[in-house]
């Protein structure tokens, strides 16, 4: 997320359109995280992008947050 976003933990994602691609790190990062901030993946609405599509969707707006590949 950019420094200037609204969402600045896990669980203010309720709600939010999250892209990540499906099978890859971030996506099982994902998954840990929602439980531990007190979310069920039913309130989050995860869209599957190869990472090329997600950041276009991230920076366009289409996804309000986007797990990278390398969170590095």
């Amino acid at each position: 997320m950019p420094t200037d976003s609204q969402i600045k933990s896990v669980a203010e994602l309720k709600g939010k359109r999250v892209a990540v691609a499906k099978g890859s790190n971030a996506n099982y990062l994902l998954t840990k995280l929602l439980p531990q901030a007190g979310l069920k993946s039913g309130d989050i609405e995860v869209i599957y992008l190869p990472p090329p599509d997600a950041r276009a969707a991230f920076e366009s707006g289409r996804v309000d947050a986007w797990l990278p590949q390398s969170l590095s």
